[in-house]
């Protein structure tokens, strides 16, 4: 039994030493990294459940990955023989067999995963999406590192070559410059082989000398000069081309993107941006629309509702933009979006109350509580309307009220002279004279002629009923919030002028 179990393990079935010694050691080592990456896996930062999770995903990478293929591929205990396909002697069934095979272990491991990876905490999960950020900003920034180590260097290359060609080109140049200086003294000496050097010879003689020494220094300044801008342009003033290069394509893009009213690709433009353009964002926008805004002053303090909302319908895009909320294109907008929605409570209200409006109560406070002695009807004989007299018997609907005493003996006893004249709600009517308490509010005055022949003014009180006070207090509310309405459209406007000075 013995021996045929190791005749089924690779490295064992041949019975060579060698090759028994050489799967031993693999197969140690296959353990040993087995355990140490399911080990591994464990983290004492986090809970024993999701380390328990951590490791089973481990020993199902090791089962798909390694044991499976082992397996199939050493065909461990002649497996291969109980496999469909694999047994075939056709190889484009071996082909496919293997081919079903790789299928089957990606989707296991897959599955198993995914299943496993569910059942970690949502603590877990959201530490290793940060430690994946983290670790993505950390390649980003070392290879950004890297390249630019790579600029520096083909920088200090090309600048190495520029020396060096500069160094050969002034090289030249000295060479020839000596060769003309040496040809002027040879020309010289043979002039002076048979005459003396007169003085204008020796006036040549200085100037050639001079100007050979003074194109030696001009050669040194200019190759010195030319090699220090080079190396400028490498280190500073090509940084700061490439800078002023993005800004200018940042700036076209934001006008390229306001024209089409791309507040999504603007806000993106915003956040990529530096602190200097992010400034330049804001003010470039605010002065563009905030100038169209005060050749429209006359609109918003003429209240023209229908082209406040073109105006608004323009820059809605705007109000997307999170940087503009404090400036003052942004408050301007706001407040115009307010005064839009204001109107449009107005519409609706006045559209729902078409009529509102107070009845006999026009202020609450004007409602008196009357205690009073109360007179029959009067008649409408002697009453006078503008200029005429009515003399029939007939009687109004009023009647004459005064204030009153009381007496154990007589009772309730008026005043000798009638004060006012009292008007009933609706169809109420008086049996008799006598004490009567209501509540009314003066409405107008009216002329009648007393029983003496004088003409006399006398205030009209009308009686208050509750359904009186009812309408005035739903009349009020309505008031109330036309009024609350109006007063936001003002405030709205007010401001919108107050930035647009």
């Amino acid at each position: 039994m013995r021996k045929k179990i190791k005749l089924l393990i690779p490295g064992f079935r041949t019975g060579r030493v060698w090759k028994r010694i050489i799967a031993s050691i693999a197969y140690l080592v296959l353990i040993f990294l087995s355990f140490a990456m399911i080990l591994g896996s464990r983290d004492p930062l986090e809970s024993p459940k999701d380390n328990m999770i951590s490791q089973w995903e481990s020993i199902s990478i090791i089962f798909f990955l390694v044991i499976i293929p082992f397996v199939l591929i050493t065909n461990l205990a002649n497996i291969q023989r109980f496999l469909p396909l694999f047994k075939s002697k056709g190889l484009w069934k071996k082909v496919i067999a293997w081919v079903i095979s790789f299928v089957i272990v990606v989707i296991g491991l897959t599955t198993v995963s995914s299943k496993l990876s569910s059942q970690h905490s949502f603590e877990y999960i959201a530490r290793q999406q940060k430690q994946s950020e983290e670790q993505a900003i950390q390649k980003a920034k070392e290879k950004e590192g890297k390249e630019e180590e790579k600029k520096v260097e083909l920088a200090e290359r090309a600048a190495a070559k520029a020396i060096q060609a500069s160094e050969e080109q002034a090289k030249k140049d000295a060479e020839e410059q000596a060769k003309k200086v040496s040809e002027g003294q040879t020309k010289l000496t043979k002039a002076t082989a048979t005459d003396a050097p007169t003085e204008e010879d020796q006036k040549v003689q200085t100037n050639i000398e001079e100007k050979s020494k003074n194109a030696d220094g001009d050669d040194k300044e200019a190759i010195g000069s030319k090699v220090s801008n080079w190396f400028g342009g490498i280190f500073g003033a090509s940084k700061s081309t490439s800078n002023t290069n993005m800004n200018e394509k940042i700036e076209k893009s934001i006008k390229s993107n306001l024209k089409k009213g791309d507040s999504e690709k603007l806000m993106d433009i915003y956040k990529l941006s530096d602190d200097q353009m992010k400034t330049y964002f804001v003010d470039y926008i605010n002065e563009k629309y905030h100038k169209e805004l005060i050749e429209n002053k006359e609109v918003f303090e003429g209240k023209k509702v229908e082209k406040v909302k073109k105006i608004y319908k323009k820059m809605e895009f705007l109000t997307s933009l999170s940087p503009l909320d404090n400036s003052d294109l942004g408050l301007i907008l706001m407040d115009t979006k307010k005064f839009i929605e204001a109107n449009e409570a107005l519409k609706e209200f006045n559209k729902e109350h078409p009529k509102v409006g107070y009845g006999i109560i026009k202020d609450i406070s004007q409602v008196e509580n009357l205690d009073v002695y109360v007179n029959y009807k009067i008649k409408n004989t002697g009453t006078k309307i503008g200029n005429l007299t009515i003399e029939d018997e007939s009687y109004s609907d009023n009647y004459f009220i005064t204030s009153y005493s009381y007496s154990q003996t007589f009772g309730y006893v008026p005043s000798n002279d009638w004060q006012a004249v009292l008007r009933l709600s609706g169809d109420s009517e008086l049996s008799g004279e006598g004490v009567y308490d209501t509540k009314a509010v003066v409405s107008n005055a009216v002329t009648l002629i007393d029983n003496k022949g004088f003409e006399k003014e006398y205030p009209v009180y009308r009686e208050v009923s509750q359904e009186d006070i009812e309408e005035y207090d739903q009349v009020n509310d309505l008031m109330e919030q036309e009024a609350q309405i109006n007063n936001d459209i003002n405030q709205s406007i007010d401001r919108i002028v107050n930035l647009l000075q």
